[in-house]
């Protein structure tokens, strides 16, 4: 236990301080529809006698769900981060087919409006609906075509919340990720949200690519699965917690010389639409060479 604790901090440190909140809510717009409250993974946007505020006390990861989630458009950036222009229309990625009246997603669209979803309905996503997503992402590129990454798939929450047992375990033993626990007891599950069912990717390390050759095939099973209709959102916590912790990782039976590089979370979605397309402003720069 002494080295997973060291192996633990010792990430912990790399990963920075804390990021400070970015964003502002115009009180003239907001309508107290409490969408972003329910959106807010990290607990940032809170009511106090019913009106809605920004915790400048808890962690924003730069999710972009409030933004998405307002109606009104209220939730801007903070003038500081030098941009007013917090949403794009949907109206801007729609497009209509020549060939009938109805306005069909183009593969941009499907991507710019892919959000992450933590709040699930209990009702299960049928097995056939993620065995169909899987097989697709055979299909998904893969070093020297090797194909490494083998899927589980976890069910039910009786054995979703032994798992959680043991992460919160491990977080108040080790004191990485103090935040899983802290919001935890808040009623707030970032490791898993309310999810029914988790899909694990993961890949023998002596392979040519398998941290990639993984993320690319759960990605393409992701992006099959919301064209469906089904939400998703990928935990990197659960990553790292099926790596780290030996309790879950003998619970899961992850092969000798294997690695977890993928979890995505899988569920119809329940409280969470959103209605805007946040503009990125975090975009990587292009060389040309």
């Amino acid at each position: 236990m002494e080295a997973l604790i060291k192996k633990a901090l010792k990430r912990s440190e790399k990963k920075g301080d804390i990021k400070m909140v970015k964003w502002q809510i115009n009180y003239e717009r907001c309508i107290h529809c409490r969408r972003c409250i329910t959106a807010c993974l990290a607990g940032v946007f809170q009511e106090k006698d019913g009106q809605v505020f920004l915790n400048k006390e808890m962690v924003c990861i730069d999710c972009l769900h409030c933004a998405a989630a307002c109606p009104e458009e209220a939730v801007t950036f903070a003038k500081e981060n030098g941009s007013n222009k917090t949403v794009f229309s949907h109206d801007a990625f729609e497009e209509e087919s020549s060939l009938s009246k109805v306005k069909f997603r183009s593969i941009e669209t499907h991507l710019v409006n892919r959000r992450s979803y933590r709040n699930f309905q209990s009702a299960a996503v049928p097995r056939e609906e993620i065995e169909y997503a899987l097989d697709i992402a055979s299909w998904a590129p893969s070093a020297k075509n090797e194909h490494p990454a083998r899927w589980m798939v976890l069910e039910g929450r009786e054995k979703l919340d032994r798992i959680m047992e043991h992460i919160i375990s491990y977080v108040r033993e080790t004191g990485i990720s103090p935040e899983i626990d802290r919001l935890y007891q808040r009623g707030k599950n970032i490791v898993m949200g309310k999810a029914e069912t988790i899909i694990i990717g993961y890949a023998d390390t002596s392979a040519t690519n398998p941290c990639i050759d993984t993320v690319l095939g759960l990605y393409s099973a992701e992006l099959v699965l919301q064209s469906r209709g089904i939400g998703t959102c990928w935990s990197g916590y659960l990553i790292d917690m099926c790596n780290d912790v030996p309790v879950i990782r003998d619970m899961l039976k992850i092969p000798q010389g294997n690695k977890v590089y993928g979890v995505l979370l899988v569920g119809y979605t329940e409280d969470e639409e959103y209605v805007n397309v946040p503009n990125r402003l975090k975009r990587a720069e292009i060389e040309w060479i």
